[in-house]
């Protein structure tokens, strides 16, 4: 397809766009989807659709767009026509089980099982389906006694692009492994749904820069091909930002730029309100999607309150054994954690950069060529004795075969890749990932050969996950459901509970009611993992010890999500006595006032990286040279 041009006007929003009963809004992480999707959930409503702004991520940001705090899974009007909802696993399943199987006390039983709702939880894809099921059921539901929907219009503020991928081909996933039940029905409704162009449509969100520019373009096609999806639209978002060339995503697609918006300080916005700079920014991008001739605003001037950034000295966190970076997504965590260990190689050590999100971030950071699954050299020029950087970036699918051939029997393996959700499962299981992520740390961190581990965690809450994952999944694999699951011989019936026996009850009774199927399929995948748990413990515990010596560095940028999501973290690693330093990337030339930190961030010791016009295959070296205080700060100039 050819190239979206550089330069020129914005084209406008697509007349028939709000015709459609479902936009579905993504990109790369950080790239600001959620102010863009609450911007068109507002313009819909203005047009007289009665529309709904349904958040994905379990945080509610789009409310805070409106001056609201997150309403949580309860629908609340923002504006006249328009309304809230932030999907919640939990209500979600509740509501799916309410509206498939039609007796109370069978309901009852069901939703009262523990072992239920946590077997459902790992289900690969149920999450991502019933998301899409309340969306059906929203189309299905009448306001009051008239027969129309109650929504014309949901506008769906996906997840990042890798998982908005996994979250829109779910239905034809199912479709594929589920022969019958109400599951298959909302997956058949669904597909017809998705791939119907004049009644729903992707909405792609990117910034100019080539790391966004190219995922969009994946999920355009991904969308398109693996869920017969269309895309309607591409907003190029905060034009001007970086001061670099613009790289736009190749597609022909009508294209909506908007500029970067500087927005003031808490303190100096609303006298105490924590939305006021939400508010501006909605109000800022509706402008310029409703009027791509709009001018760019002017960029601020320095404040007067300038924060303090160089507080933090990298040099000691550099000479650790393990160093662990969090953040949420979009900020640049993976960059940083490569010139984290850019940095302390041209110090003389050995280093391994390990990142456990599956995206080929870590890679693209480096210039490297796909997924290094194994360690692999990085070259760089002038390093003194001793000096190594190597990465290592997992490939779900390829680590966990391996991981198949050294701990089970051949007949037991051949049964886990028969399986018909197998590749699934190892795609989207939780724990299975992070799993392999913390056999790479066990192996790793130990190795002689390695002086600094500087660990990437994945996005946001995720990452926190990651860190719990050895406790959880020996809770899994030693449930006494899944162990009946496994076997059900007399003596194994007659040693569990009565408690067990009845919590395995539930959960074949829910997969023949609810056509779920694959609980049976998962239990029997896990079976692989029996006479493990020994392992498991004692692998829990040497991780444990590590982390605890460990030190934390959180990820975070100037935009008011990231640093709502990097409170979370930070106050999590706090409370459990961690030692943490703040990064905050991607400063604007004005600088930061000493307000627009959170309360809870200022008192961390920090650094301040200020956006710069640097290529973007020569960033992870500059910010390296920047963290170990070789150059000076070198600020993108301010556009006049």
């Amino acid at each position: 397809m050819p190239a979206v041009a550089s330069t020129g006007a914005s084209a406008g929003l697509p007349g028939a766009l709000f015709d459609r009963r479902l936009l579905v809004v993504t990109g790369k992480g950080g790239v600001g989807k959620t102010s863009v999707a609450a911007a068109l959930a507002s313009l819909a409503s203005r047009a007289g659709r009665r529309t709904l702004l349904l958040s994905s991520d379990g945080r509610g940001d789009g409310a805070a767009c409106f001056g609201r705090p997150d309403p949580g899974y309860v629908e609340t009007e923002l504006e006249e026509r328009l309304g809230t909802l932030t999907a919640d696993f939990d209500a979600l399943l509740e509501d799916f089980v309410r509206s498939s199987v039609p007796f109370w006390p069978v309901q009852s039983r069901i939703l009262g099982s523990t072992t239920f709702r946590y077997f459902t939880r790992a289900a690969p894809g149920l999450p991502d389906l019933l998301l899409l099921g309340k969306v059906r059921q929203l189309f299905q539901r009448t306001r009051h006694r008239r027969k129309e929907p109650r929504y014309d219009l949901v506008v769906l503020d996906a997840p990042a692009t890798g998982h908005a991928l996994s979250l829109i081909r779910i239905p034809r996933t199912l479709l594929a492994t589920v022969p019958a039940g109400p599951l298959r029905h909302v997956a058949l409704d669904l597909d017809a749904l998705l791939s119907d162009p004049a009644g729903s449509a992707l909405v792609l969100v990117a910034e100019p820069a080539e790391f966004a520019a190219r995922e969009a373009e994946e999920i355009a096609a991904g969308a398109r091909e693996q869920a017969g999806l269309s895309t309607a639209l591409l907003v190029v978002n905060r034009i001007g930002r970086s001061g670099r060339p613009e790289s736009l995503p190749r597609l022909d697609l009508p294209v909506v730029r908007v500029p970067e918006i500087p927005l003031p300080a808490a303190e100096e916005s609303g006298g105490g309100d924590e939305f006021a700079s939400d508010r501006a920014l909605l109000a800022a991008v509706r402008g310029h999607l409703d009027d791509p001739a709009r001018p760019a605003p002017r960029p601020r001037a320095p404040s007067a309150a300038a924060l303090a950034g160089e507080t933090l000295d990298l040099g000691p966190l550099l000479s650790e054994r393990l160093l662990v970076l969090l953040g949420p997504g979009g900020v640049g965590k993976t960059t940083l954690s490569a010139a984290c260990g850019i940095a302390a190689a041209r110090a003389g050590r050995s280093v391994l950069v390990l990142t456990v999100d599956p995206a080929r971030r870590l890679s693209q950071a480096l210039g490297l060529a796909g997924r290094a699954d194994e360690p692999v050299d990085v070259r760089l020029d002038g390093l003194p004795p001793g000096g190594r950087l190597r990465a290592l970036q997992i490939d779900p699918k390829a680590t966990f075969d391996r991981l198949l051939t050294r701990i089970a029997r051949p007949e037991a393996a051949g049964r886990i890749r028969a399986n018909k959700l197998y590749s699934g499962l190892v795609d989207t299981l939780p724990g299975v990932l992070e799993y392999m992520g913390v056999e790479a740390l066990h192996e790793h961190v130990k190795d002689p050969d390695v002086d600094l581990l500087v660990l990437d965690t994945p996005p946001a809450a995720r990452g926190l996950d990651f860190l719990d994952t050895p406790r959880r999944m020996v809770a899994l694999l030693e449930h006494d459901a899944l162990r009946w699951f496994l076997r059900e011989d007399s003596i194994l019936v007659r040693a569990l509970s009565g408690t067990a026996r009845g919590a395995a009850a539930v959960l074949k009774l829910a997969d023949r009611i609810l056509g779920l199927g694959f609980l049976a399929e998962m239990a029997e995948f896990f079976g692989v993992f029996e006479g493990l748990y020994g392992g498991f413990e004692e692998r829990s515990r040497q991780i444990q010890a590590a982390l605890s010596a460990a030190r934390f560095l959180v990820v975070t940028s100037p935009d008011r999500s990231a640093l709502r999501s990097s409170v979370g973290l930070a106050g999590t690693l706090l409370s459990q006595g961690r030692e943490v330093g703040l990064l905050v990337n991607r400063v604007p030339p004005g600088g930061l006032a000493h307000g627009h930190l959170p309360a809870v961030l200022r008192p961390l010791p920090r650094r301040l990286l200020a956006e710069t016009a640097v290529p973007v295959e020569d960033l992870p070296d500059d910010l390296a040279r920047r963290l170990a205080g070789l150059v000076p700060q070198a600020p993108v100039p301010a556009s006049r």
